[in-house]
């Protein structure tokens, strides 16, 4: 089974009851000056497999959430040269098996 969710179910018991269930995920994130700083800090490299121009990988552990995961993130350049928009996801990949939590930022 699979699940996708929006920034409502970004939250330790979402992941924990989907890793529960052994099931794969997204789940959209939440923009916290913790995570902006994560990406800011991140080696970002040429995006090949996504329409994306660069992503970044980490291993974060949000705030109050009983373990760290691994989290993916995309960049887009818009026209006027600044990246703007960004999304992010996390991988339960401390689990073993697929999944991943979807953050736009």
């Amino acid at each position: 089974m699979s699940a996708r969710a929006d920034s409502g179910f970004y939250c330790w018991q979402a992941v924990e009851a989907y890793a529960k269930l052994n099931w794969r995920f997204i789940l959209v994130a939440r923009k916290t000056s913790r995570l902006v700083d994560q990406l800011q800090a991140a080696k970002w490299k040429r995006s090949t497999q996504t329409d994306a121009d660069d992503q970044c990988e980490f291993i974060y552990q949000p705030e109050g959430w009983g373990k760290a995961c691994r989290f993916l993130a995309l960049r887009y350049e818009p026209k006027n040269g600044s990246y703007l928009a960004r999304r992010a996801h996390v991988a339960r990949s401390f689990w073993g098996r697929g999944g991943m939590i979807l953050a736009t930022i």
